[in-house]
C-alpha cells in the first residue's frame, strides 16, 4: 500500500513539472512586439484558437507577454512596413495603393493595401539586419494572389 502511494505521488510530481513546462512554453515570445497585436480581448474557442478583429490565431500564433496576450499577425497576414509614416496612426492610414500585376508582370489595376484583409500594415521601418528594399508607393507591385514583387525601375 505504501509503495503504491509513493509511486502515485512521484507520478503526480512529474505531471506537475510537465504542466509547468507547458504553461511556460506559451510565454515564449514568438515574434517581435512590432509584428504582433494585442489580442487579450479576443474570443477563445475550445481548441485554443482566438478570434480578434476578424483574424483567427491558432495556439502556435500567439503568446503571453505578462498579462497581455499577443498575436503574431505576420504569421496570419502578409505584413507590409510603411516606413515613412511619421505622425500617422493605423486608424488614419486608410489608403495605400499598389499595382496589381499578373504572372507576366503586366499591370492590371490597383489595390488598396490598407483596406485588403490579406495584409497588415506596420507603421515604421522593420527591425532587422541586412538589406531591404524601400519602394515609393507608385513603384509597388503585387500579384493577383497578394504577393509583393519587386519593381525594376
Amino acid at each position: 500500500m505504501l509503495y503504491k502511494l509513493h509511486s502515485r505521488v512521484r507520478l503526480l510530481k512529474w505531471f506537475a513539472v510537465l504542466l509547468l513546462y507547458c504553461v511556460e512554453a506559451n510565454n515564449v515570445q514568438l515574434c517581435s512586439e512590432q509584428e504582433s497585436v494585442d489580442i487579450t480581448n479576443g474570443t477563445m474557442d475550445s481548441d485554443g484558437n482566438i478570434d480578434y478583429n476578424e483574424v483567427r490565431y491558432n495556439a502556435s500564433q500567439y503568446f503571453h507577454d505578462g498579462n497581455v496576450r499577443r498575436g503574431c499577425i505576420c504569421l496570419v497576414r502578409q505584413c507590409i512596413h510603411v516606413c515613412k509614416a511619421h505622425n500617422i496612426t493605423r486608424v488614419e492610414m486608410t489608403k495605400l495603393y499598389a499595382n496589381v500585376a499578373d504572372a507576366s508582370g503586366k499591370i492590371s489595376g490597383k489595390i488598396n493595401l490598407a483596406a485588403d484583409n490579406r495584409f497588415h500594415l506596420i507603421l515604421g521601418e522593420p527591425h532587422c539586419e541586412g538589406d531591404w528594399s524601400l519602394q515609393e508607393q507608385v513603384h509597388v507591385n503585387i500579384t493577383s494572389v497578394g504577393i509583393l514583387c519587386e519593381v525594376s525601375t
